[in-house]
């Protein structure tokens, strides 16, 4: 598996790592979901609370595709982003998946006020809060949404991502 990670630089990082995030997303729904991403900061099992860096990964026909759009290469003509070369992950590490975070959606408070409202139970539970979060917007409704995502520990199963680059199976090396 290769890769390539981003770095942003300054007050903007966070938003520079969304865009980074946005045009993976992009990418994949035209590229049958080719490209995972990892947040090489963030530990299994924490929340993380600013990304700076974001590793991209996927096969290296794929990432070359990638790093060649149009709209990567804006990015890093800000100058506040950078990018590393095309490179092969080492073998033999720890693997881990980013995952979309469904529970935190739904111990939401505006979750137990629709499971009333359809004369559900209440929830009883603690209010789960995701370990990170990235906002999107919905080319449906055209309204922003937060992308929760946590970080769990994987087998050596070989990857499989959705749109967003997450992991649906798998992981991703991490070192």
């Amino acid at each position: 598996m290769n890769f390539v990670e981003y770095t942003a630089q300054g007050e903007d990082g966070l938003e520079l790592i969304t865009e980074v995030a946005r045009h993976v997303h992009a990418f994949n729904r035209e590229h049958d979901n080719a490209l995972g991403i990892d947040f090489p900061a963030w530990e299994v099992g924490t929340s993380l609370n600013v990304a700076q860096r974001i590793r991209v990964f996927g096969d290296k026909d794929a990432l070359s595709k990638f790093i060649a759009q149009p709209r990567g290469l804006r990015l890093l003509g800000l100058g506040t982003i950078a990018r590393t070369a095309l490179a092969e992950a080492p073998a033999g590490v720890p693997m881990a998946a980013v995952v979309r975070d469904n529970a935190a959606n739904k111990t939401k408070p505006s979750h137990a006020r629709r499971r009333e409202a359809r004369g559900c139970a209440a929830f009883a539970g603690v209010h789960a809060k995701p370990g990170f979060a990235l906002t999107f917007a919905s080319q449906t409704t055209k309204q922003d949404f937060q992308l929760k995502m946590r970080k769990k520990s994987v087998d050596g199963t070989p990857p499989r991502f959705n749109s967003y680059g997450l992991c649906v199976e798998g992981g991703l090396p991490q070192f």
